[in-house]
């Protein structure tokens, strides 16, 4: 299982741990906590009085370049955010970057802009709810490695919507070359 974004309380790592510690799952797999943040600490607090602390892993200096292998090679990526006064997910990049690198299935709640994010391409958990990031996680681990798949790559097409050249593709398309005077 893999957590990558910032440590803060708005994404809900403290839910993740715990969903972690009841699912059946962590007894075959590890949870991967990439990030850093003003509540690591906290967290890697909490993870260390967990009864699966050995499970647990944090990684606090993972680059641009290694997050799509991370992403790509995790069997389920998890990003419980919940709002909060100070933060609420305005888009939920680090979700189409999953999609994008392929990988496990994401599970997630319905905050903020996560909704535009993940489409129909995530499991979606409510806020604050342990046991249901852990369910959630034994449902997507019970799908076929076919299934995973192509679930997957639906993702992946999903999100190739957000991928930066798209995007500039789409801002750009139709601007012409701009008149000599224009130009200063």
């Amino acid at each position: 299982m893999l957590f990558l974004s910032r440590l803060t309380e708005a994404k809900g790592v403290d839910d993740l741990i715990a969903g972690f510690e009841r699912t059946p799952a962590n007894d075959r797999l590890q949870l991967v906590i990439a990030g850093r943040g003003p509540a690591a600490g906290k967290f890697r607090a909490r993870a260390a009085a967990s009864p699966v602390a050995d499970r647990i892993v944090f990684l606090d200096d993972v680059d641009d370049a290694e997050k799509p292998y991370l992403m790509a090679g995790c069997a389920t990526y998890v990003l419980p955010s919940k709002p909060r006064p100070e933060f609420v997910e305005t888009f939920g990049i680090a979700l189409a970057e999953q999609m994008l690198a392929g990988g496990g299935t994401v599970i997630t709640t319905d905050t903020g802009g996560i909704g535009e994010a993940v489409g129909e391409h995530a499991i979606i958990v409510p806020v604050d709810d342990p046991d249901a990031i852990a369910v959630a996680v034994d449902r997507a681990l019970a799908l076929s490695p076919d299934e995973r798949a192509r679930r997957a790559e639906r993702a992946r097409a999903y999100a190739l919507q957000f991928d930066r050249g798209v995007v500039f593709d789409r801002l750009f398309d139709g601007v012409g070359v701009l008149p000599e005077r224009a130009i200063a």
